[in-house]
Order: C-alpha cells, then sequence, then structure tokens
C-alpha cells in the first residue's frame, strides 16, 4: 500500500480489495480521490458524448449569439468543445465542470445499480 501511495498521484483514490478466508471479498476505500487538477475545460468537456456537448452548447447564450441550433448540431465534437472554450467565462466553465461531473456519477450509478 505504501509504494502504491508513492507511485500514483496524489488525487487519484485508492480502493483496496482483498479476499478473506471464507472466499468473500473485502473492499476498504483507503484514500478519496480527488479532482484532477491537471484536466483542461477541452478534455473534461470531451468526456461527454457529441450530443450531450451539442445540448451544452446550445444552452449557453454566448454561443448562441453566435451560433444558431442548426449550425451547432452540424459541427464535429471537438469544434463545439472548442466553441464552449473560447466563448464562455471561466465561472461559466466552473458550473459546465460541475453539471458533467454530477451527469458522470449518476451515469455510473445507473450502471452499477
Amino acid at each position: 500500500m505504501q509504494d502504491a501511495e508513492q507511485i500514483i498521484p496524489n488525487y487519484w483514490g485508492i480502493i483496496l480489495i482483498e479476499k478473506v478466508s471464507n472466499g468473500k471479498v473485502k473492499i476498504s476505500f483507503e484514500r478519496r480521490a480527488k479532482l484532477n487538477p491537471y484536466l483542461s475545460f477541452e478534455n473534461f468537456v470531451a468526456l461527454l458524448t457529441s450530443e450531450e456537448v451539442k445540448k451544452v452548447a446550445i444552452d449557453q447564450p454566448a454561443v448562441m449569439n453566435k451560433y444558431s441550433k442548426l449550425q451547432i448540431r452540424k459541427f464535429f465534437k471537438q469544434d463545439v468543445v472548442k466553441l464552449l472554450n473560447e466563448h464562455l467565462s471561466l465561472n461559466k466553465k466552473r458550473e459546465i465542470k460541475h453539471f458533467i461531473r454530477l451527469t458522470l456519477k449518476s451515469k455510473i450509478n445507473e450502471t452499477v445499480h
């Protein structure tokens, strides 16, 4: 465990899984994950599907003032991600990152349950 803590980034969580004597599995959470400080806004938004990225863009007045819904729907995902990065304020980017985190967590929860 100590070797792993020295190798992996400090923002990664650590989950230990061990087989106990009766054949069952014991899971223990040794360190809680933190936000990756090196993940850019563009990389974060790119975690969404193309349709989700376009919906986020369509919901942003700063983007809609320059492009129509039809134009946004015709763009490639990476182009929409760049538009969001160029046209949104830092505060709006933080809000969107928070929204994406919640979206991804709910997808994970749906998959697990």
